[in-house]
């Protein structure tokens, strides 16, 4: 049986790629608890943020008050740095590369990390 391919944001499994460089521990260890293990899971790692070419650390940046991710797709809204810069298009960039690697590893399911704007805005 081929396990499962499952996108995860490269900050859950201890990866410096947060915005603001620290570190965070692996969740892995706490999957395992479960028995979600590499032989249950096939992991797909990404990180929009610097996929799309953005730097570690950066600026925070939020998609624009009143505004959707949809809104930005589609050109009518920006992403905006804490100083106002635009930095929609790393972002952009970055959210198509990570719909590129769902599908040429098969991922149907992804774990993300809550409240990033590039992964999950909400705590779920």
């Amino acid at each position: 049986m081929v396990a499962p391919a499952v996108l995860i944001s490269r900050c859950l499994l201890g990866e410096r790629c947060r915005y603001d460089g620290r570190l965070k521990p692996s969740i892995l260890e706490h999957l395992a608890q479960y028995q979600v293990t590499a032989q249950h899971v096939r992991w797909v790692p990404i990180c929009p943020e610097v996929d799309g070419g953005l730097p570690v650390p950066r600026q925070p940046c939020e998609i624009c008050p009143g505004s959707t991710a949809s809104d930005v797709l589609s050109g009518r809204s920006k992403i905006c740095s804490c100083h106002g810069d635009d930095a929609s298009d790393p972002y952009v960039r970055g959210a198509k590369l990570a719909v590129i690697a769902a599908q040429t590893q098969g991922a149907q399911f992804a774990l993300l990390k809550a409240r990033s704007p590039s992964c999950s805005p909400d705590c779920i």
